[in-house]
């Protein structure tokens, strides 16, 4: 079972489970859910798993190929960086996309071409979006309801930086909890519409 093979990668470490969890960017009693079986296990996370025990992340969460690889020598520099960057933190993450949609709107926001630059109302109403993006984000963040809303919360990342018709949910296995009728996922989705609208061709690719 993937939550064995985990808990076969932190106790073979020298690490107590409490300093395991905050060195991959959980809280102890969410990591220990984790090992029990009680959440699922994201890519990140074993990714992070990996570059800390040595244990690959393919082997936790398949059984598949060979269980030691040499920690961060066998990540690729792009997974190195997004543990680098995020510390496999969640609110990280969303930080980090937020940003990157306000640097998009920056040539709108910011362009002293009139034909480019945006209106005040346009403006306003990217502000607005943007506001009620971090509001939904936000309040997933803090939601009681575990694992089930952390793969949406993570889902309306995907969304807002890729756009919905450029990957597909099923193959994600941190997404496998993904619950594709929240209301609030509905949300974001038409915001991220909009603001391709608003962006225009700067949002894609």
């Amino acid at each position: 079972m993937i939550h064995e093979r985990l808990r076969v990668a932190v106790e073979s470490s020298d690490l107590k489970q409490k300093e395991f969890a905050l060195k991959v960017g959980h809280s102890p009693s969410g990591f220990n859910a984790i090992v029990r079986g009680h959440k699922n296990i994201g890519k990140t996370l074993a990714l992070a798993v990996q570059a800390l025990s040595g244990y690959s992340a393919e082997w936790i969460l398949t059984g598949e190929g060979p269980r030691l690889v040499e920690n961060l020598k066998n990540l690729s520099s792009w997974e190195r960086l997004v543990l680098d960057v995020t510390k496999n933190s969640d609110r990280r993450i969303a930080e980090q996309v937020c940003l990157w949609l306000d640097s998009k709107a920056g040539p709108k926001k910011f362009s002293f071409d009139e034909k480019d630059a945006w209106g005040d109302k346009t403006l306003s109403r990217y502000e607005e979006l943007m506001t009620e993006t971090k509001k939904i984000l936000n309040q997933m963040l803090g939601h009681p309801d575990g694992t089930e809303k952390q793969a949406t919360f993570r889902g309306m990342l995907l969304i807002l930086y890729f756009g919905e018709d450029e990957f597909d949910f099923k193959d994600d296995q941190s997404l496998f909890f993904f619950d594709e009728e929240d209301q609030d996922l509905e949300r974001i989705k038409e915001i991220r519409s909009e603001l391709e609208e608003l962006i225009g061709d700067g949002l894609k690719g």
